[in-house]
């Protein structure tokens, strides 16, 4: 699973409709769909109800949806806390250059 299947999914999720969150991706309604529903058979369960219009998630895609929000934020803070060291890692090495 890739990062960009989470964020499909919930930009789904957002839209209601896949054709508007294929739009708002700037990606085919297709690719989209396909992609969702590569995610599915790698689940092994139905993310959303496709019956419904608007879309509306299964009980499994609620709780994958979820997740997905949670594993998306830490992935976030990981991204901000690591260019945060580098930065004072790096401003450390100006220091260190300037005293020696």
């Amino acid at each position: 699973m890739e990062t960009r299947h989470l964020y499909y999914a919930i930009c789904v999720v957002e839209h209601k409709s896949i054709s508007k969150a294929a739009e708002a991706l700037f990606i085919s309604q297709q690719t989209l769909s396909q992609h969702i529903n590569k995610l599915e058979q790698l689940l092994g369960c139905k993310i959303f109800d496709r019956n419904n219009i608007p879309l509306k998630l299964t009980y499994e895609g609620e709780v994958f949806i979820d997740m997905a929000n949670k594993m998306l934020a830490l992935e976030k803070e990981l991204v901000y806390k690591s260019f945060y060291l580098l930065y004072k890692k790096s401003q450390y090495r100006l220091l260190l250059n300037v005293y020696i």
